[in-house]
């Protein structure tokens, strides 16, 4: 990974997955104000992998974030009207 919140062998898990980037965005915002770093990852892809075509929104993307903090993330999540997430 090339983002220097993360670091190899640090435990990843997915707290949402969104519909798109632009909710992916939104998500990330949120945990981000909040002091927890977010790795976004486009669903069903792994890293390096080549993609299909794409709508110009993209697909659905998986919310990240270190393992230890993953319970504090799902709770900000829950806190969150539904619109606006959309659980794993």
């Amino acid at each position: 990974m090339s983002d220097p919140r993360f670091v190899e062998n640090v435990e990843l898990v997915k707290v949402a997955l969104v519909p798109n980037p632009v909710e992916a965005e939104m998500v990330r915002g949120l945990l981000e104000s909040e002091g927890i770093p977010v790795l976004l990852e486009e669903a069903g892809t792994s890293p390096g992998a080549k993609n299909g075509p794409r709508l110009i929104f993209g697909g659905p993307q998986r919310v990240m974030v270190h393992a230890h903090r993953a319970d504090e993330a799902r709770a900000l999540l829950e806190a969150q009207p539904e619109e606006q997430t959309s659980e794993p």
